[in-house]
């Protein structure tokens, strides 16, 4: 007879105590400032997220909200996002520089010439040929890093 071992990743002390402390400040009903340089924390103990962001506060919203909308809040960078310039060429189609044409859903109906921001996170990409999403542009892989979160690859959009 086989054994099959599985090894249960061992939370760390942050991992297990966000939970307890969450609990006992929404069972106080204590208005509490945590002030903190880690979103996770912010995240998973905020019922409201305020950044400070070159001296003044933005934000003031839930990280639900947050997490939907970054560019409203001004919190997009600071979240990981690329945030590129772009011009609507159309309702559902904008010209982002370095990207080229793409489609998207327009927010709240902007008119052409309107220029806006457009953020989008690495994990927003896909890169696989096969998988139709809509915006499939071309490129050319330049630099492949493995991470401890994975792999991160460096593409050269457009003409080579």
């Amino acid at each position: 007879m086989s054994r099959v071992l599985v090894a249960k990743p061992k939370l760390s002390l942050r991992e297990r105590l966000s939970p307890l402390l969450r609990g006992l400040l929404r069972k106080s009903a204590t208005t509490t400032l945590l002030v903190t340089h880690s979103f996770s924390d912010a995240w998973t103990l905020g019922d409201r997220i305020y950044i400070l962001k070159d001296g003044k506060i933005i934000g003031g919203v839930s990280p639900e909200e947050l997490a939907k909308h970054p560019l409203r809040h001004g919190a997009a960078e600071l979240l990981g996002y690329y945030v590129l310039p772009a011009r609507s060429i159309d309702i559902d189609k904008l010209v982002i520089d370095g990207l080229g044409v793409l489609k998207v859903s327009p927010p709240h109906g902007f008119s052409r010439g309107t220029l806006l921001k457009a953020a989008f996170r690495g994990d927003d990409i896909v890169v696989d040929p096969q998988v139709n999403t809509g915006n499939v542009l071309e490129g050319k892989i330049v630099d492949i890093v493995y991470t401890r979160f994975g792999v991160r690859i460096h593409v050269r959009i457009g003409k080579h």
